[in-house]
């Protein structure tokens, strides 16, 4: 990941906490139930970290520079019937990215797929792996640090159409006023002008991705996973504010808690600019 800022203020350190997203309350494991009744023949698992963590934060597949959440699952045939695909409902706003690794298909939403899965909803997607294994493991890697929703695994074998609830990149619903609008993207012009940029946020309203335009001379980059933020010697306990942090002589703008950072050099954000802190 870009880890550095120019120009960031002697004695500041300006870290944020990790957003690495834990699936609180949502199912890690689930059995597969078949349409039609019976079944029980799959099982889904989901990939966790040392400490229970989901999705994991990791460097995305096409670029290691930035970060991305691998929701991965392994799914294992409890009756020795091959699986022939398995598809995941994800939230239509999500980047995701290709795995080169599988064999893998994206559908736009309401797009449905092959299956006729997801076919008449427009606010999530399908990610269809195809197999023909017992056992075979499955990532959906989502630009940015996302939080895990409830969504359902989809799993086809012979005639056989199972499926079950399992955490996963599905939708997190909206906050607040259920009346007002939701913003799933802001564009913004800062740091003298000097950079545009697109802000993405996920059903929450959590910032969970900057992008610059192609050919841009500003950079963007996230806090890694483990650092907070310092001022001094000082936490900053909450600065979820919504134009951002200038550090530095503004050469850099950071977004708390997210961490995500714009900057007008590379690498964003920097290693002065954050503090480990275990």
């Amino acid at each position: 990941m870009r880890k550095n800022i120019h120009g960031c203020l002697i004695g500041v350190v300006c870290a944020v906490f990790s957003m690495s997203a834990m699936a609180a309350g949502l199912p890690l494991s689930c059995t597969t139930v078949n349409t039609k009744g019976g079944g029980f023949n799959y099982k889904v698992d989901a990939i966790t970290g040392g400490v229970g963590e989901f999705p994991l934060s990791v460097a995305c597949p096409d670029d290691a520079t930035r970060q991305c959440s691998d929701f991965g699952y392994i799914v294992t045939s409890l009756s020795g019937a091959s699986v022939s695909h398995t598809l995941f409902a994800t939230a239509a706003d999500y980047v995701i990215e290709d795995d080169p690794s599988a064999s893998e298909d994206i559908y736009a939403p309401g797009a449905g797929s092959p299956d006729g899965f997801l076919g008449y909803v427009t606010h999530e997607k399908a990610v269809r792996f195809n197999s023909n294994a017992t056992t075979f493991e499955a990532h959906i890697y989502v630009e940015g640090d996302v939080e895990a929703g409830a969504t359902t695994a989809y799993i086809q074998g012979g005639k056989n159409d199972e499926s079950c609830a399992i955490a996963g990149a599905g939708s997190l619903g909206t906050l607040g006023d259920i009346w007002q609008p939701t913003t799933s993207e802001k564009n913004v012009n800062v740091l003298h002008g000097e950079c545009d940029a697109t802000l993405h946020y996920n059903g929450k309203g959590d910032l969970v991705n900057i992008t610059v335009p192609a050919g841009s001379a500003c950079f963007t980059g996230k806090v890694p996973p483990g650092a907070k933020a310092l001022l001094g010697d000082e936490i900053i306990q909450n600065a979820n504010i919504p134009d951002g942090i200038s550090f530095g002589e503004q050469s850099t703008i950071m977004y708390l808690p997210s961490g995500w950072a714009i900057c007008t050099a590379s690498p964003c954000p920097g290693t002065t600019t954050y503090k480990f802190i275990y």
